[in-house]
């Protein structure tokens, strides 16, 4: 009898460390891993891709990664200026009154931002002479909405990130369950000026910190203001953040079609972003030994720490 209630405590024991050494293995298995690829030359800017998945999902977290590169691609593909073959591109060498039959997508985002063209459900036509259309302004926040829909889908995963450029869309959180760290740029010098702390939304910044030309030494904004034709002068940096509202979900389309506004309408257009649900900004304005920052109600609650930006 005693041998037999050794055996029997014996087999319980193990019994336990099979159990628990299962339950490790379960939970290793489940436990949160980070994921990162950065596809060059996309929609002539650098982009960066991150996946937060189970680790027994890695390969489908990878397989997102790639798929997403390809989204970014696509949209590069139809929408960019700069590449010949392109269906902007095509557009942009026909004569006035020739009508161009283009991709449904790219006649969406130029209903949003229409300059002398007439639209119809098949195509779009110049009414002027020499006009060319460049969606800069538009065109990467709706790239980088479709990557993340594309790593939203992927089984197992708990978060993520897209960025192009400064134009960026995050959900869910970090693999330590926190919210995603978004820099601002210091808009007169390398290093940042706070930073945004972010789970479900998009955020894009303009500025000319990083897209310029000069002209007998005075710094240009690639921005042009389409009032007068000139490049703007009076905002260094804008950044937007698109958060959930009801009735319409997060957007880096909208929130870059906004950050290009705001650098034209300047502080001005605060008050007009204000009554748009779900979107804070911040415009800095000035100069390097002046700066001025302006932003809505809400914008310094999702900065990290006291909502304090640096600008010295």
């Amino acid at each position: 009898m005693p041998e037999m209630k050794r055996s029997i405590a014996a087999a319980s024991a193990v019994t336990i460390v099979a159990a628990a050494a299962a339950l490790g293995l379960w939970q290793t298995l489940r436990s949160p891993v980070t994921l990162r690829s950065a596809p060059r030359a996309v929609m002539g800017t650098r982009c960066e891709l991150t996946i937060v998945v189970a680790r027994h999902r890695a390969g489908r977290g990878e397989e997102a990664l790639a798929a997403a590169a390809g989204a970014l691609r696509d949209v590069e593909a139809v929408m960019s200026h700069r590449l010949a073959g392109s269906a902007l591109s095509r557009f942009n060498a026909a004569g006035p009154g020739e009508e161009v039959a283009l991709p449904e997508e790219l006649l969406l985002l130029l209903r949003r931002s229409v300059r002398h063209l007439k639209l119809d459900g098949r195509g779009a036509t110049k009414l002027i002479a020499g006009l060319e259309v460049d969606l800069g302004g538009i065109a990467k926040g709706y790239a980088v909405d479709q990557a993340t829909r594309v790593l939203q889908s992927c089984p197992g995963a708990s978060g993520g990130i897209v960025n192009a450029g400064g134009d960026l869309r995050c959900f869910g959180t970090n693999r330590d369950g926190q919210p995603w760290r978004v820099g601002v740029q210091h808009p007169f010098r390398e290093g940042l000026c706070g930073t945004l702390l972010l789970a479900d939304a998009a955020a894009a910044t303009s500025g000319d910190y990083r897209r310029h030309f000069e002209i007998a030494g005075r710094r240009y904004s690639h921005i042009v203001d389409p009032r007068t034709g000139r490049p703007v002068q009076q905002t260094p940096s804008v950044t937007v953040v698109c958060l959930p509202a009801a009735g319409r979900e997060v957007s880096a389309t909208d929130a870059d079609a906004w950050a290009t506004a705001l650098s034209v309408l300047g502080p001005a257009g605060l008050e007009r972003l204000e009554k748009k649900a779900g979107f804070e900004a911040m415009i800095v304005t000035g100069t390097p030994a002046d700066p001025k920052i302006h932003t809505t109600k809400g914008f310094r609650r999702l900065l990290e720490g006291a909502g304090e930006i640096r600008l010295d």
